[in-house]
């Protein structure tokens, strides 16, 4: 398995819907998207980390439109393994598309597995 990662002071990018063991990559996310089939709602978003992040070096995680950070995230503190955000909520149009970017500033977790989803 590759697990889903955040290396130290980077942005990682996920497919959206991406299991726990895809792979991140590093640079921009121009390949790992999830092209939206029709127009909604994208909302509660919930992250579990199967390893908890180094004690004060949380794991912030963003639903991105179109290459662009949106209101929709939420931040695993250090020690903890869950986060949602139930709160923020944005439109899409059909064929739009979506990523997931994760960062962390801690090399310690530069492997935490996640399982990050959201309501489409």
């Amino acid at each position: 398995d590759n697990p889903i990662s955040a290396a130290t002071g980077v942005n990682r990018y996920a497919f959206a819907f991406a299991n726990a063991g895809v792979a991140m990559s590093s640079g921009e996310n121009s390949n790992r998207y999830l092209l939206c089939p029709r127009a909604a709602t994208i909302k509660n978003l919930y992250v579990l980390a199967f390893t908890a992040p180094a004690a004060g070096q949380p794991l912030v995680i963003t639903v991105r439109k179109v290459s662009a950070d949106t209101t929709l995230t939420c931040t695993i503190a250090g020690g903890g393994t869950t986060a949602n955000d139930t709160v923020n909520s944005f439109s899409i149009a059909a064929g739009d598309k979506l990523s997931v970017k994760v960062y962390s500033a801690s090399v310690q977790d530069n492997l935490v597995p996640l399982l990050i989803t959201f309501e489409m």
